[in-house]
């Protein structure tokens, strides 16, 4: 079969060649020149592309789909493509994502961040709301497959702006985008102080790879408010602890009446709540230059719901070139009243 397919492609090759005039052939001379001019012209003005995939299979004994069928999937988890750099002393950030087949390929981050003062910076495009740290870290560096319930409720990007500043150990934000009324006349206002209170603090990363031998810590608070909803605030309190051994990050989060979706909610957040979550990990072995490092898992999440709902989850990663090539084994139960059962996730992270 690959004789019969080498053949044609020469064959077509051939063909190509023959009904090509002179002047085709400069045209095609033309453009690769211009081609390799552009790619010169974004390297040397600093434009870096990476990005990453996480494909996955995952399947379940149990009902755990809102069909009612049981779950046996191949799954593009992400596929990004991202661009960042700067002019001047504005920098930018690009990225797309291409999952489920291009079906759903989709602009994600499209912002700049521009410098304003002393350890000042204003944040102006599309991005994440500085909320929840669970939501702020790239979906390549999650040790588990899916975020927290807190970190999936942030984890959209929406158009608006965001001051940020730094004060020695301590970091604040304040974040004003469009509501959950999108185009209406409503925002979401969000607050945030973060301070690394051990060390330098912990790197936005789930797990305890690539931390510091010395533990570092970090803690934060948050407010937000959805004006579309007459009582859509509430508070996220959060605490990450690392080194390069273990690490624990542990959320609380206090709901009022309104529950603000950011239409990326699992749905087993509830108003009038208090959920928390508590997660650790633990470096089985080092990576070496000779054998990659293997990493286990646990995280426990009460979404303290009419339902009584509750999520656990456990994981194994193996990495092979840091999370830019990492394989990961999670088992993930729900158990509620109105939700019940487990999915096994088995894939690979590859980023470049």
């Amino acid at each position: 079969m690959k004789k019969l397919v080498i053949s044609a492609l020469a064959a077509s090759m051939a063909s190509a060649t023959a009904l090509a005039s002179e002047s085709e052939w400069a045209d095609l001379d033309r453009d690769v020149q211009a081609l390799s001019a552009s790619l010169a012209g974004l390297e040397s003005s600093g434009v870096k592309l990476g990005g990453y995939i996480r494909a996955a299979y995952l399947m379940s004994g149990d009902v755990v789909t809102t069909s009612g069928n049981d779950l046996g999937d191949f799954d593009i988890l992400n596929a990004r493509l991202k661009a960042t750099g700067s002019r001047g002393d504005i920098g930018y950030v690009l990225q797309a994502g291409f999952e489920d087949g291009g079906s759903d390929s989709i602009l994600k981050d499209a912002y700049v961040n521009i410098p304003v003062g002393a350890n000042l910076t204003v944040r102006a495009g599309q991005f994440k709301a500085i909320i929840a740290r669970d939501s702020l870290v790239s979906s390549s560096r999650l040790f588990f497959v899916d975020r927290s319930e807190i970190g999936s409720l942030f984890a959209t990007r929406r158009e608006g702006v965001a001051l940020m500043g730094t004060f020695d150990t301590f970091d604040w934000a304040v974040t004003v985008q469009d509501g959950s009324d999108n185009d209406g006349d409503e925002y979401l206002i969000a607050l945030r102080g973060e301070i690394d209170f051990l060390g330098d603090g912990v790197d936005l990363v789930e797990g305890a790879f690539g931390a510091s031998d010395e533990i570092e810590g970090t803690a934060g608070v948050s407010y937000w408010d959805d004006g579309q909803l007459q009582d859509g605030n509430g508070l996220l309190f959060q605490g990450t602890l690392a080194t390069s051994m273990y690490s624990v990050n542990v959320w609380v989060a206090d709901i009022s009446d309104d529950l603000y979706t950011g239409n990326g909610s699992s749905g087993f957040l509830q108003a009038d709540s208090t959920p928390f979550g508590v997660m650790g990990t633990f470096m089985v072995t080092q990576p070496s230059e000779t054998q990659g490092g293997w990493e286990v898992g646990a995280r426990f999440q009460d979404m303290d719901d009419t339902d009584d709902t509750n999520i656990i989850d456990i994981g194994v990663n193996y990495y092979g070139s840091g999370h830019d090539y990492k394989y990961f084994l999670n088992w993930s139960s729900v158990d509620g009243n109105g939700f019940d059962g487990d999915i096994i996730s088995i894939g690979l992270n590859v980023g470049f």
